[in-house]
């Protein structure tokens, strides 16, 4: 993607919003007494990095600051900082453990089953979105002129024992359901026995949720023999009563529409994100395909009212709205899932998500065969590359400090899929004056720097907290496949990078010169080399592709 000021000076495009921003784990520790004799919390002096009161293995944490401005109110100070470190919370959580060890946990629950194993993938890639239960929030706010601290704070022996009576509290009203919908097959009623088969499975899904919530907590699975086997027949019912493979993509997006409009019964206006390719954080022209299917589909068949995503704007204004892409465009409902390619064709997870809440309220699915999509790319082209790639940014993760920093794009931040010629605005918002480093990971592991202007973009105080747009339009153009916006900030300049002129299919970029001895090289982040050094990051993976 180009810049439209300078149209061979640089490249981004938009696509789903890998947001690490600083993701700080913290806890209490000694309070510090200042000259005036106000004691000031430890976490506070230390942006939330001595954690002595509250251990880690007992405690997870979030820290959030606002700004010090003085036009910002007392309660937005407070509001903001504690928004932030409710986030961080869940960030931090869902960081600590691996997709791969999610589905470890599960083994004994699919006994093997392929299509079993793609659910739970697709499940484990929305950690962070998990509702939590039993969060606690402490603040600190001195005056005016000082920014608000918030150090959000879960117990993990008090939320263990709370999840295991919301455990036991979902199989017994799985148990009653199932009853109730084998009754109705009993009757030969299929269609009632499908209704509240699907019933079944949104408590299923409730339980599921539960599991990867202890999981994550570190404590032991809930689950008997008995329980895991109740799963897998409610799952192997609901799909025998259900099962039909679609030979059209519109079929399988009506498939899911139909499904869905079967489980909620409120209207709204609803986001439909692209899906992504199984747990890979990568999309194809498949993707952006059938998002527009979903579309029209989810229009036709159902109560909620579709947001046009070519005509979205997001304009955000917290960090959680940041990271989804939801809810500042006033989408009540959120559309999401995965696909797995398969031998006989494509399957389809989707889940309805409820914005204000993070509950699922709906789930479907569908199986689109191999005719349905001979004409369509599954794949993004460098799609073996990118996973490596996001394996080596996931070793590499920085720790930020008090600096806050947001990033999206005027497309959104989750499930992008842009196309030759689609242009975008970018957009950051700050807590503090900071230099912004702006790196594009080409689909060949080329980085460029799409204008060197910023090399070391500076926002000023009159900037701080508010949404900044950069100057520029962009442009998406080759060469195409996963790519990554990376977004730096820092309360130092940047130090220089050299950079070369290279045409990659016909387009000039400028490249960072280290990047053309190794292509598959990353900017692995800036770590800090002084301790009164800030520097925090934002990463936007993206898929581009051609008309």
């Amino acid at each position: 993607m180009t810049s439209q000021k300078e149209i061979t000076s640089g490249r981004i495009s938009a696509a789903h919003f890998f947001s690490k921003t600083l993701i700080a784990i913290i806890l209490l520790a000694a309070a510090i007494t200042t000259a005036t004799g106000e004691v000031v919390p430890a976490w506070v002096e230390s942006n939330g990095t001595q954690t002595s009161d509250f251990p880690p293995e007992r405690f997870v944490t979030g820290f959030g600051v606002s700004t010090k401005d003085r036009r910002m109110a007392k309660h937005e100070k407070i509001s903001y900082a504690e928004n932030a470190a409710r986030v961080n919370l869940a960030l931090a959580l869902s960081t600590s453990i691996e997709s791969e060890s999610v589905i470890d946990s599960f083994s004994s629950i699919v006994d093997g089953n392929e299509q079993l194993i793609d659910e739970y993938k697709a499940k484990s890639v929305t950690r962070s979105d998990l509702n939590l239960d039993g969060i606690d929030v402490s603040l600190y706010w001195q005056k005016d002129s000082r920014p608000a601290y918030a150090l959000a704070y879960l117990d993990k022996v008090s939320a263990r024992e709370h999840y295991a009576r919301k455990f036991k509290t979902k199989i017994k009203m799985l148990i009653e359901m199932q009853a109730e919908a084998n009754r109705q097959l009993a009757a030969k009623n299929t269609p009632m026995a499908r209704d509240f088969y699907i019933k079944c499975e949104k408590i299923v899904d409730e339980i599921e949720e539960i599991i990867v919530i202890q999981d994550l907590l570190g404590g032991d699975s809930p689950l008997t023999d008995a329980d895991l086997k109740r799963i897998v027949q409610v799952k192997s019912a609901s799909n025998k009563l259900w099962k039909k493979e679609s030979e059209t993509l519109e079929d399988a997006a009506n498939q899911i529409a139909v499904k869905l409009a079967r489980q909620i019964s409120v209207k709204g206006k609803v986001q439909i994100n692209a899906l992504m390719l199984e747990d890979s954080y990568q999309y194809s022209q498949f993707s952006g395909r059938f998002r527009s299917m979903l579309e029209r589909a989810v229009s036709k068949n159902t109560i909620l009212t579709p947001i046009d995503a070519n005509q979205q704007d997001f304009t955000p204004d917290s960090s959680r709205i940041a990271r989804h892409g939801v809810a500042a465009n006033g989408a009540d409902y959120l559309l999401s899932g995965n696909y797995f390619v398969k031998p006989d064709g494509i399957h389809i997870y989707t889940k309805l998500t409820d914005t204000k809440t993070s509950t699922v309220i709906g789930t479907a699915t569908a199986h689109a065969l191999n005719i349905a999509v001979k004409d369509v790319e599954v794949k993004p082209r460098n799609y073996l590359q990118a996973l490596q790639d996001r394996k080596v940014f996931s070793k590499n993760e920085m720790v930020g400090g008090s600096i806050l920093l947001e990033t999206w794009t005027s497309r959104g931040v989750d499930g992008l899929v842009l196309e030759d010629g689609d242009e975008l605005k970018i957009m950051v918002r700050v807590n503090q004056p900071v230099y912004l480093r702006f790196i594009y990971h080409l689909n060949n592991g080329a980085r460029i720097i799409p204008d060197r202007l910023y090399m070391n973009y500076y926002i000023g105080a009159d900037k701080v907290n508010k949404v900044v747009e950069l100057p520029d339009t962009f442009e998406v153009c080759a060469p195409f496949g996963s790519e990554t916006i990376q977004m730096f900030a820092s309360n130092k300049r940047f130090p220089p990078v050299e950079l070369v002129d290279r045409r990659f299919e016909g387009e000039v970029y400028e490249v960072i010169a280290d990047t053309l001895e190794e292509s598959n090289t990353l900017y692995r982040g800036l770590k800090r080399k002084k301790k009164e050094v800030e520097t925090a990051e934002v990463r936007i993976p993206l898929t581009t592709i051609k008309k």
